[in-house]
């Protein structure tokens, strides 16, 4: 198996890259060095289930539409971010998902937001895409 260098951002690649190359490094050779993010892509188009990931932006298009169908819950800018927030660290993750599937018992009060994210999931889903962090779960 190829060795993979996972760097935080795109001029951390580049910059490991240009490092690598004038100290001949033999670890660079034949080592694929990207961001969490790209190689998330790259395993996905080879054993994702069909679904694209969804970009930041139709991710957030699709948080904007589950709020509008969750009465309980303000369609504020805010109230979008902080759902792509949970979602980018909780879906995909155990314990979110026994919350979403009803497995575990939560205050009442986490009711709309888990609501708002199952409905997330479902516009996703009707557009064949995946959440970044539902894709690192199914990988």
């Amino acid at each position: 198996m190829d060795h993979v260098i996972l760097m935080p951002g795109q001029s951390a690649v580049e910059a490991f890259r240009k490092k690598a190359a004038r100290r001949h490094d033999a670890l660079s050779f034949g080592a694929t060095v990207t961001t969490p993010a790209s190689w998330l892509e790259q395993l996905w188009d080879v054993w994702g289930d069909g679904r694209a990931i969804a970009t930041r932006f139709q991710r957030l298009l699709g948080f904007f539409k589950a709020l509008g169908n969750t009465p309980d819950l303000s369609s504020s800018s805010g109230m979008a971010s902080m759902l792509m927030r949970l979602a980018n660290e909780g879906l995909g993750c155990r314990e979110l998902d026994a919350a979403l599937q009803g497995e575990c018992v939560l205050e009442e009060s986490f009711g709309p937001l888990l609501d708002a994210l199952r409905a997330y999931e479902a516009i996703l889903a009707g557009a064949n895409l995946v959440d970044p962090g539902r894709a690192w779960g199914v990988l």
